[in-house]
């Protein structure tokens, strides 16, 4: 097979990751691969074809925004069953319908190397379809030896394609900076042990990382007043920005 980079820089140490993805992936564009590289971040990535057996065979959406600092928590949204558009996707996926634009991460020498950052309902409609005996090409770009900040970047632009809640986004963010808002919570039982902030408000979900960044600021705040007279005293909460 033959690479085409879209870059002169030296790309030597890719295409080992580049070659196991395609020995694996089998994609349509095989024989001619094309690797393009994002001026604003410097990520490589691929644009391609997969059958959806081979693809399924290979992938998960089960992904951890940061692998090495916070392997348990994910970045992904949580599946919405209900909703009419993933109704109709599952709908489409079973009379054949060709998805594309789904957003992926190749690290080689996994047991599921294919990481699905964007399109898990498309994936999960896919799936439901793939038991029925349903296989299509859908269409995929590929990052490849994406750095911390890379990722980022990608689950956020993955993420905005579409409505998406500032908690969201907020919990991507918090996740990348560190573990330490995660823990204090967990520790002041804000959060459950293992448990992650909510990516959407509603009745029932954890706290978010807003709320949290709220509560904290305000307890100080409120120390920082307490020997002013109550009525001397502006008491409206300080609300910390978000998304």
């Amino acid at each position: 097979m033959e690479f085409v980079f879209e870059t002169d820089d030296d790309t030597s140490t890719l295409e080992a990751l580049v070659q196991d993805f395609v020995d694996l992936l089998d994609p349509v564009e095989a024989e001619k691969l094309l690797l393009f590289r994002d001026d604003c971040t410097g990520a490589v990535y691929a644009e391609c074809h997969i059958a959806a057996d081979t693809l399924l065979k290979h992938s998960t959406d089960d992904v951890p925004l940061d692998p090495e600092a916070s392997s348990e928590y994910r970045a992904n949204r949580q599946i919405v069953d209900d909703h009419a558009a993933f109704q109709q996707m599952r709908s489409d996926a079973l009379k054949g319908r060709s998805f594309s634009n789904f957003v992926c991460e190749f690290i080689g020498g996994e047991t599921s190397p294919l990481k699905i950052i964007g399109g898990q309902h498309r994936y999960n409609a896919v799936k439901e379809a793939l038991e029925s005996g349903v296989v299509v090409h859908h269409g995929l770009k590929v990052y490849f030896g994406l750095s911390k900040d890379q990722r980022l970047d990608v689950q956020v632009i993955s993420n905005t394609n579409i409505t998406v809640s500032k908690d969201l986004l907020d919990r991507m963010y918090e996740t990348i900076a560190g573990s330490e808002l995660r823990e204090w919570c967990q520790r002041a039982t804000l959060l459950a042990k293992g448990e992650d902030f909510a990516d959407k408000r509603k009745r029932g979900s954890p706290i978010s990382v807003a709320a949290a960044r709220n509560f904290i600021v305000n307890f100080y705040a409120g120390k920082d007043a307490s020997e002013t007279p109550f009525n001397e005293t502006n008491t409206t909460p300080v609300t910390t920005k978000s998304g």
